[in-house]
């Protein structure tokens, strides 16, 4: 009896577990409620806090390209937009200013995602790359034949290349007029352009008057001096009174003969035609005194400075040329060319020369010191402005904007922007151009650096949010993106 009952006492109760284990979990329960619900974690101290990315804007999940700095519905298919978050970045991380699509650089994102216009992701723009140029290696430098040099001092002259006119001088041209009235009976140039010699019949006159003083030269006596001072005061030559007297009668006609040899340089008169007493029957421009006139803009009258030579030539006509000084600017510019008349007095003894030709002239200016200059072939010169590509201490190429001067042989004056120690790419420079281009272009490499704050370049309307009508629809789903910022 004894003995069963100490068997009793050392049997383990079943019951006795469960109950335990029961209590042991009441107790964890009651813990766990007596902390706040929303209460995170508390951290160690040194343990590492993770912060949230900041939002970088919300996007449709469905339509990727669809992208809002608010919350908002998606224009396409209706459904609510959803966070996109940019990557933190850690302090020793390098910072992003923008994204951009290789294809298309010039257009800047705000966050990461799908090009809109190609099938590519979007590519980071860092700040240090701001501005940094290109970097070559050295080997593939050598390979690529880039070549680098310094500017120099150099005595320049300053030249241009331009067309010139032959004009006749204005001084030489001689004037026939008719000096009584009457009819152009018979005229025998037919043309400006016609060469006259001197002595020459240009023109036959009827007139009253020359009938009148031939019938008083017949008389003889002291009324034939008289009649004969007459004519030579009408413009007849002696030659003609003289045949006039061997015939012993009057002429209906009396020629009018060219004082000087030359060409016609304007002819106002016709055959038959009726003209007054002091009217001009012809101009004669003389043929070896000439005028070469050239049209400069007014920028590059200034840079040939105050004295001016050139060389002319004629084209075709090889190993012959002509050189002059300028004699006379004029002091106006022409309202349709909007150029100056730069004029050369020139004489032509061969006749080479016609009037109205053109020739082409190679205009020199005064000598002077240019400080800086450089290769012609270093400087890259388009719509956008004149460059050269600098090599920096770092070993980088960056694009040097520069004001050039005179153009001599083959090098130009550089007269802002580069200084004598500077290297400079003296070729290949249209290689790193090219790359360049492909790097979102000279102009956009030196990039401002971004504020630390949020960008506020966008424009939301009256209300802060983008309107979406059925043109931004169609935008959409041509894969254009609804938020930009552009350079």
């Amino acid at each position: 009896m004894i003995a069963a009952i100490r068997l009793r006492a050392g049997t383990p109760r079943p019951w006795r577990r469960p109950a335990w284990c029961a209590c042991l979990a009441l107790l964890l329960i009651l813990a766990a409620c007596g902390r706040t619900p929303h209460e995170p974690h508390p951290a160690a101290v040194g343990d590492p806090v993770a912060v949230a990315a900041p939002v970088a804007g919300y996007v449709c999940p469905m339509h990727p390209q669809v992208v809002d700095d608010r919350p908002g519905t998606c224009p396409i298919c209706g459904m609510d937009l959803v966070e996109r978050r940019a990557p933190a970045a850690s302090p020793g991380e390098r910072r992003i200013l923008y994204w951009y699509d290789p294809m298309r650089p010039e257009v800047h994102f705000d966050a990461p995602g799908r090009s809109p216009f190609m099938d590519m992701d979007l590519v980071p723009r860092y700040a240090d790359e701001a501005g940094a140029g290109v970097a070559v290696d050295p080997a593939l430098r050598q390979s690529l034949g880039i070549r680098t040099g310094h500017p120099v001092r150099l005595e320049m002259t300053p030249r241009l290349r331009v067309a010139a006119r032959v004009l006749p001088d204005a001084g030489g041209v001689v004037r026939l007029s008719a000096r009584s009235g009457g009819w152009i009976e018979r005229l025998l140039p037919r043309a400006e352009g016609d060469p006259v010699e001197a002595g020459a019949v240009v023109a036959e006159l009827y007139a009253p008057e020359l009938v009148q003083a031939q019938n008083e030269l017949l008389l003889g006596g002291e009324a034939a001096s008289a009649g004969r001072e007459r004519l030579s005061r009408l413009g007849i030559a002696a030659r003609d009174i003289d045949a006039v007297l061997a015939a012993g009668q009057p002429r209906r006609r009396l020629p009018l003969r060219a004082p000087v040899a030359g060409v016609v340089s304007r002819l106002p008169v016709r055959e038959g035609e009726a003209v007054p007493a002091g009217a001009t029957v012809i101009e004669l421009a003389p043929r070896q005194a000439l005028w070469i006139e050239a049209m400069l803009f007014p920028a590059q009258r200034l840079q040939l400075g105050e004295r001016v030579r050139a060389r002319f030539t004629l084209p075709g006509l090889s190993g012959r040329h002509w050189e002059a000084e300028a004699s006379y600017l004029a002091p106006a510019v022409d309202p349709v060319t909007q150029t100056l008349a730069l004029r050369f007095p020139l004489r032509d003894p061969d006749g080479l020369l016609p009037l109205g030709a053109w020739l082409d002239a190679e205009i020199e200016g005064a000598m002077h010191l240019a400080e800086v200059a450089v290769p012609a072939a270093a400087v890259i010169r388009s719509a956008d402005g004149d460059r050269v590509v600098r090599l920096d201490a770092d070993g980088r190429f960056r694009p040097v904007a520069v004001s050039i001067g005179a153009i001599h042989d083959g090098w130009i004056e550089i007269r802002a922007g580069l200084r004598r120690e500077d290297e400079i790419v003296l070729s290949g420079q249209f290689l790193l151009d090219a790359e360049a281009q492909l790097q979102s272009g000279w102009m956009r490499m030196a990039v401002p650096e971004a504020d630390d704050g949020p960008q506020g370049d966008h424009d939301h309307g009256d209300d802060g949010h983008d309107r979406h009508d059925g043109a931004d629809d169609d935008q959409a789903h041509h894969g254009h993106p609804h938020r930009e910022r552009r350079p």
